[in-house]
This record gives C-alpha cells, structure tokens and sequence, in this order.
C-alpha cells in the first residue's frame, strides 16, 4: 500500500488517521494548507483539522493554527480583528509555550513586549517568555534580551 502510495505521492495512513490521531491531524492540514501528497488545497480542512488536533492537546497543532489565525484572521467590517480570536491567539500561543515551543514562548514574549493580540504592554512577562526560550538556546530570544536597545 505504501510503496503504491509514495510513487503516487501520496501518504495513505495520513489519510486512514486523520480523524483519529493528532499527530496525522496536523500531517494532513499541512498538507490541505500546501496542497502537498495529492491532497487538494483548502485552508478550511487545514484550520479544521489544525482544531481538532490543537482541541487535544499537540502543541505544534497549537502553534501552527496561532499562526494561521494571526495571518489570516477573524476581522470585522472595519478591518479590526475581533477580540475572541485575538484571545484565541493568546490561549494557543500560552499552551503550545507550556508544551515548550521556543517559538511560541518567543512570540509571547514579542507580544507582550509590543502590545500584540491585545496583550497589554508588560516588559517583565515579556522577558520571562523570552527567557523560556533564551534557556532552550533559541538564538531570536537571546539576542532580544541581550540588545538593551530593543527595551527602551
């Protein structure tokens, strides 16, 4: 099945387990969302299964679906992002940061360094996120905090 499947360029238990196993969740939104193994393009599947996998705990589902949300987002008529999914991003932000994402705990920081998200400015949470990351060896947080010129 398999060896059928690959020359194809197809990954069939992504598609046997996608509603099933987080990990080919998220496999299979990525690939909805590039369009990648002969599944077709459709970033409604993507989200849709990003959810379901984020919904169950997999951080890089986490992650991945903030992503997707702060690029594509719930705007209103006005072009201003609606709160709900600006708290949204939060919440996955701060689980996939408990799952130990350097990234996530890097863009927590950068939010709350900035003002992002709704987030209101805070310099100490924002360099105790970077410092989780800083302590992973994620080189972008290190040298946020070691650059003084950045904080002022």
């Amino acid at each position: 099945e398999t060896e059928g499947a690959m020359t194809q360029g197809r990954v069939p238990w992504v598609e046997r387990e996608r509603d099933k196993s987080v990990h080919a969740a998220y496999l299979y939104a990525m690939d909805a969302r590039d369009g990648l193994y002969g599944v077709r393009k459709d970033g409604i599947a993507a989200r849709r299964y990003l959810e379901f996998a984020a919904e169950r705990g997999h951080g890089i589902s986490q992650y991945t679906l903030s992503l997707m949300l702060m690029k594509e987002g719930s705007r209103s008529d006005d072009g201003r992002w609606v709160e709900d999914e600006r708290e949204h991003i939060v919440q996955l932000l701060e689980l996939a940061s408990e799952r130990g994402l350097v990234q996530a705990q890097h863009n927590l920081g950068t939010a709350y360094k900035q003002g992002l998200h709704g987030l209101e400015i805070d310099y100490d949470v924002a360099r105790m996120y970077y410092g989780l990351a800083a302590g992973h060896g994620y080189q972008p947080s290190i040298e946020v905090l070691e650059d003084a010129s950045r904080w002022t």
